[in-house]
């Protein structure tokens, strides 16, 4: 039977695991309206900002229950179509959804062939949320800083990225210039209602009584640029990981109203790397919806400067390092100084997708900063 296949990719810092979070956690009521979401995930992730999608989520099980010991690309070699034929044979209902985050970054000319030949058999559709390219770039720098030791400033990441062929973006032009019908969203258009737009575009009726809404955002607050800034910074010329998974853990009560710096050099860089790619972009997108594709003029600050707060707030931390006390929440017990006993590496992989990609050693990451960050290390 000739099914409608649709397949979310989840690029970074576009609002996928607040999608993802509520399509797992609406499984039934979406059956109802005849799309079925295999393989949810469960509560426990959903509840930490842990969310990959049901996609690559089940591809990262299976590899850790066969002992799968290849790369992530390799994992995704090997399981990725077998899941999608598993997906649409337990599907009972005409259109089956499949969501992974990260798997813009993970598609290669042999992958995609994999899904035309798929759309010999089945309806595909590809949806992706879009948004700013430089407004891109910055969110996904503070996303390393704070998840994954990021020690390079904004502006070297930037250039570091682009001398290696530029992020995820790139990979979403093999979509836009293959055969897949493709449907694009402006994330920046629809930041406040993302759930909302995606269900309209699947098809879905986002009013449906049975729904259950979701949070606007997950548990996962995000750094200022200052704060990222002064994170790299204490990183680098300390050369403490302790000192910086300390700063992050403060700055994830405290939040920043200093809006982000948009360097015009950079902003520059970007737009004249991309800007073939936002133009095929703009090409899938309502006019009044389109990504900007020119200087963001009378924008730009060189103000790297740290206020006194800031000054005050790193000095508290590195007393808190020296005199090794923290001041923790009432009733909270002390900080781990070791794994716990049922840690799982494979499983703490699995529920932060964002630690996967950056090859990073489960065990150091949690360490170092899960840890810090309240990150799902197990199942349950």
């Amino acid at each position: 039977m000739r099914k409608r296949i649709i397949i979310h990719v989840g690029l970074a810092k576009t609002g996928s695991s607040a999608i993802q979070a509520f399509l797992s956690g609406n499984v039934g009521a979406l059956a109802a309206q005849g799309i079925s979401y295999p393989f949810p995930e469960t509560v426990s992730p959903l509840g930490l900002a842990a969310c990959s999608g049901n996609l690559i989520h089940v591809i990262q099980r299976r590899a850790a229950i066969d002992r799968f010991l290849g790369s992530r690309d390799d994992r995704i070699g090997t399981y990725l179509e077998s899941t999608v034929e598993e997906a649409i044979s337990i599907s009972g209902t005409k259109t089956v959804l499949l969501s992974g985050e990260f798997i813009g970054s993970w598609i290669t000319a042999e992958r995609m062939r994999a899904l035309e030949a798929l759309s010999a058999r089945h309806d595909v559709l590809i949806v992706a949320f879009v948004r700013d390219v430089y407004d891109w770039y910055m969110s996904a720098w503070k996303q390393n800083v704070k998840a994954n030791g990021e020690t390079r400033d904004f502006r070297a990441r930037v250039e570091a990225d682009l001398r290696l062929g530029g992020s995820a973006m790139h990979r979403l032009r093999m979509f836009l210039d293959g055969s897949l019908e493709c449907r694009l969203l402006n994330y920046d258009r629809h930041r406040r209602n993302l759930v909302e737009v995606f269900l309209q575009a699947i098809g879905a009726d986002p009013a449906a009584p049975d729904l259950q809404a979701g949070p606007d955002r997950l548990d996962n607050p995000s750094l200022s640029y200052s704060q990222a800034r002064q994170v790299v910074m204490t990183a680098r010329h300390t050369r403490s990981s302790r000192l910086a998974a300390l700063l992050i853990d403060r700055f994830r009560s405290e939040a920043d109203a200093r809006p982000d710096p948009v360097y015009e050099d950079v902003d520059g860089l970007l737009l004249g790397a991309h800007g073939e790619l936002i133009s095929r972009i703009n090409g899938f997108l309502p006019k009044e919806h389109a990504v900007r594709d020119t200087p963001r003029g009378g924008a730009a600050t060189e103000d790297d400067g740290f206020s006194t707060h800031d000054m005050a707030t790193f000095m508290q931390t590195v007393r808190t390092l020296i005199e090794g006390i923290e001041d923790r929440p009432p009733g909270a017990g002390p900080r781990r100084t070791e794994l716990p006993a049922d840690f799982d590496p494979d499983e703490y992989l699995l529920r932060n997708p964002d630690v996967a990609a950056a090859n990073a050693d489960p065990s150091e990451h949690y360490l170092i900063h899960g840890r810090y960050e309240g990150r799902s290390y197990r199942a349950g």
